[in-house]
Formats: structure tokens, sequence, C-alpha cells
């Protein structure tokens, strides 16, 4: 009756365990995130000449299709826009990406053996009336051990490292704009 009684009790923990972790996770990409503005239908990108293109592609494939992401070269205000209006428009404004990268540790005869690389990501958010809603910066970290041996393995790494940045500024971004009622 005992044993009984432990295997009951296992088999429910285990069906909670499982349960909490897949109720735990967060899922951006493909989720069709849902907005604070419902209303909300297309957002005008306007990127400076040094924004890492690889945030824009981000930011296109983790909103929700519905959204239309227009990329302007200029923006202009309408100040006599209506409350319909502003809530149906946004324009995001990707300022020029900051990309450092720091030598963290140096091999016996001066080579870089491991590195910091930082990214920040200033942008603002502005409605129709060009009002600004926000503004802010997306930030992303990474370490890495270069070999100097093996450059064309740590140019690979590198170039994953970058994608991997971008995803997460992105995601950071996206996430803001989500949250993001007015």
């Amino acid at each position: 009756m005992l044993q009984h009684r432990v295997k009951f009790i296992w088999s429910a923990l285990l069906l909670l365990l499982s349960l909490q972790l897949t109720a735990c996770s967060f899922q951006l990409r493909g989720s069709e995130g849902v907005f604070a503005n419902p209303q909300l239908q297309s957002i005008a990108l306007r990127t400076d000449a040094t924004t890492d293109g690889a945030i824009k592609e981000s930011i296109a494939d983790l909103l929700p299709k519905s959204i239309d992401l227009q990329t302007v070269q200029v923006i202009v205000s309408l100040p006599t826009a209506n409350e319909a209006d502003m809530r149906q428009e946004l324009f995001l404004v990707l300022e020029g990406t900051k990309k450092q990268q720091k030598r963290t540790a140096v091999s016996a005869i001066g080579e870089t053996t491991a590195e910091f690389i930082r990214w920040v990501q200033p942008y603002q958010v502005l409605n129709i009336k060009g009002e600004r809603l926000l503004s802010d910066e997306a930030f992303a970290y990474r370490d890495r051990q270069l070999d100097p041996q093996g450059l064309m393995a740590a140019n690979q790494e590198l170039y994953e490292i970058n994608q991997l940045m971008a995803q997460d500024i992105a995601e950071q971004i996206v996430r803001r704009l989500q949250s993001l009622s007015w």
C-alpha cells in the first residue's frame, strides 16, 4: 500500500514539474506576441547608417505578421492626427549600434586569447504626431575565447555571436514595443 502511494506521489510530482516547465517558457519568435495596443497596424522603421543590419532583420522576424514594418528614410509626423490614427502607427528610430571589443586575456607572446564584446542599441519610439513615447537602449554582452591558431573557426564563431547579439537586442526592443501602451 505504501509503495502505491509513493508511486502516485512521484507520478503527480513529475506531472506537475513537466507542466511547470512547459508553462514557464517564454517564446517570442513565432508567438504572434500580444501587444498592449491591439490596434497597432504598422511600424515605420528608420535606421542610422551605422545600425547593425542583423538587428533590423531580427526585429522584422520577431514582429507579429499582422503588423506592417516599413523602412523609411525620413519620419514625417502628422501633428493633426486623431486618437484612432495614433493607435495604429508607431515610428521606431534605431540610432547607430555602438560596438566594443575589449581584450580580456593575452597569451605569452601577446596574442589575444579572450575578449569581451558589448553592443548598445539606442532607440526611440514616437507616435504619429512625432511625440516621444519611449527612449531607451538595448544591450547585449558576450565573452569569447580565441585560439590564435584557429583563425577561421574564430571568425565563424564571431559571426554567430554577432547574430545572437542582434537577436537579443531585437527581442528586447520588441518586448518593449509589446508592453507599450499610450
